[in-house]
């Protein structure tokens, strides 16, 4: 698979980019990332301080990166999984429950659109427990393995797609776990997005924070970089800024604490792979202090290793 990868790799085509939030020029390099794969920058816009990819994977050709054998969203629709694979489905047994609890507590509604549902395991919890359920994801594999599996609603497309009909017009609650990150166009997704969320609707945005404690700790070999499916790295600063532009605001916000332990724990299984094996007890070690710091700093809003923010559309 990896040669096969490998050589599809070879025909991606990549575009320099202006900043996707301010269409500013002007950038700062913050890391840089050679593999077998390429050559990739994280850059950090001068004006509006957005981090995102440049040059970056066009839209066409960078679904070779989401191959469901190697993206770990989609482990759900493979076969043979590894102890890792079988530790995550553990883990997100009980995050979509969570995720559920969390949003009940803040509104009540019956309609919920999924953006980036991947295999539908949160759907499901959702369709499970009373909710309407509809599902967006680009991977056909992915969305076919939802319909299948859960009978769920799903689309499969962009949110950007402007001819996408869903079988509800506006939503109670729209949801994008882990997605904008992923977007060539924020702006014109969050755009699309506004139209579909119903006026006292919740829009529910979890990200990685490129200023969280454990960020500034692995610096390059934080796995959240996740290079070169991650597009854009967001602060809450800089969400609130893209938010604006698309007449929405941040009402609560709050870390995501499973979040920071798989951060940790993946990075530090980065790091231990290229460490000489008599330092594996030191990077065990520094990996439980780092999830506990991190989790203490996350208290504040803007540090925390993942964000989940609850958004309303701006009153006019």
């Amino acid at each position: 698979m990896i040669d096969e990868l490998h050589t599809a790799a070879i025909q991606v085509e990549f575009e320099n980019t202006a900043c996707p939030n301010c269409a500013s020029a002007g950038n700062k390099s913050v890391y840089t990332f050679t593999d077998k794969f390429g050559s990739y920058n994280v850059v950090r816009c001068k004006y509006c301080q957005l981090s995102y990819l440049n040059p970056r994977p066009t839209k066409s050709t960078i679904g070779i990166y989401y191959e469901a054998a190697q993206y770990t969203p989609f482990l759900s629709s493979g076969s043979g999984r590894s102890l890792f694979g079988r530790v995550y489905t553990v883990i997100r047994k009980y995050s979509v429950r969570w995720k559920r609890k969390k949003i009940e507590r803040y509104r009540a509604g019956h309609s919920i659109l999924d953006i980036g549902c991947g295999t539908g395991e949160f759907l499901s919890e959702m369709q499970s427990n009373g909710w309407t359920a509809c599902g967006l994801e680009p991977s056909q594999e992915a969305s076919e393995f939802a319909r299948k599996t859960y009978h769920l609603d799903i689309k499969t497309g962009f949110i950007d797609h402007k001819d996408l009909e869903f079988s509800i017009s506006r939503f109670d609650v729209i949801t994008m776990w882990h997605v904008l990150e992923h977007v060539h166009m924020p702006l014109q997704a969050l755009d699309r997005v506004c139209t579909l969320l119903a006026d006292d609707g919740l829009l529910i945005i979890a990200l990685p924070n490129i200023s969280s404690f454990d960020a500034c700790a692995y610096k390059r070999d934080w796995v959240a970089l996740d290079v070169p499916r991650h597009l854009l790295h967001f602060t809450p600063d800089t969400l609130k800024s893209v938010l604006h532009k698309a007449g929405m605001e941040i009402a609560k916000q709050h870390q995501m604490p499973l979040d920071t332990v798989f951060n940790c724990l993946i990075s530090e299984k980065k790091i231990m792979e290229k460490a000489p094996w008599y330092t594996i007890p030191f990077c065990q070690l520094r990996m439980t202090l780092l999830i506990l710091i991190s989790w203490i700093v996350g208290l504040n809003n803007k540090r925390g290793s993942s964000v989940m923010y609850y958004i309303r559309k701006t009153k006019s």
